[in-house]
């Protein structure tokens, strides 16, 4: 997690009240892979119903890209 921070924390920006400890889970790599979706916001509520239904009710939009200066920001 350390090393991923290290390499992407000066590119992430904590604009929430983020805890240290949900602020290193962002970078830990065995929560990356097969937890974010990313899609066209048309089809957004679609897929959210998709998934819902098929018995993944946690199902959440997280986030949204937007043009800018190649920052990410945790809300």
């Amino acid at each position: 997690a350390y090393r991923n921070k290290e390499h992407s924390g000066p590119k992430v920006i904590n604009g929430s009240n983020m805890g240290i400890f949900a602020e290193d889970l962002v970078f830990d790599p065995q929560t990356s892979g097969g937890l974010l979706i990313a899609i066209q916001q048309e089809h957004e509520y679609e897929l959210l119903n998709q998934l819902i239904a098929g018995g993944f009710d946690r199902s959440v939009r997280i986030g949204k890209f937007v043009e800018g200066d190649n920052f990410i920001k945790l809300v």
